[in-house]
């Protein structure tokens, strides 16, 4: 939920397979339903609502009650268990939140998913340096000037009595 919501009433639309948020007539979000086993509780995390405190504490996320239902899909999964094995306990949690992370901020989770789960199945782990170079597109902004350069002979027609006078 976004923060400016914190305290308001929400009207919320049951679906069987997700909750329409509204406030007042405002469409705010949809968020998946999950549905819980007999006796147990049930969660929705998304990590997006969350990863932008993680990059502040990337320790967190290995000992977080959350760890496992922030990873959106299987790909990140096996690269957490891959990273796990592979790196030292606070690498491997700094290397999954700046891919959560980067997930985010370009907008290809998929896309990233598969890159690393195809790197790891050769043996390989991209840096995540190399994985915002191909992932993150920045856009430059540049604006178009025109700039006209004016003549020496306007400025000769502002002083009075010409250039020697």
């Amino acid at each position: 939920m976004p923060s400016r919501l914190i305290d308001s009433r929400l009207l919320v639309r049951l679906y069987d397979d997700r909750l329409a948020l509204f406030y007042g007539t405002d469409f705010v979000t949809e968020l998946e339903r999950v549905y819980a086993n007999k006796g147990g509780r049930a969660r929705c995390v998304n990590y997006r609502h969350v990863i932008d405190a993680l990059v502040k504490k990337p320790r967190a996320f290995r000992r977080s009650q959350l760890r496992d239902d922030l990873l959106p899909d299987d790909n990140y999964k096996a690269i957490w268990q891959y990273v796990d094995e592979t790196l030292m306990a606070d690498e491997a949690s700094y290397y999954m939140v700046k891919l959560l992370h980067l997930a985010k901020q370009s907008g290809c989770e998929r896309q990233l998913g598969r890159f690393i789960a195809a790197s790891i199945a050769q043996r390989q782990l991209p840096a995540i340096r190399e994985c915002e170079e191909r992932f993150l597109v920045i856009k430059p902004n540049k604006p178009s000037l025109s700039i006209k350069q004016h003549s020496l002979s306007a400025y000769a027609n502002m002083i009075p009595g010409g250039l020697h006078g």
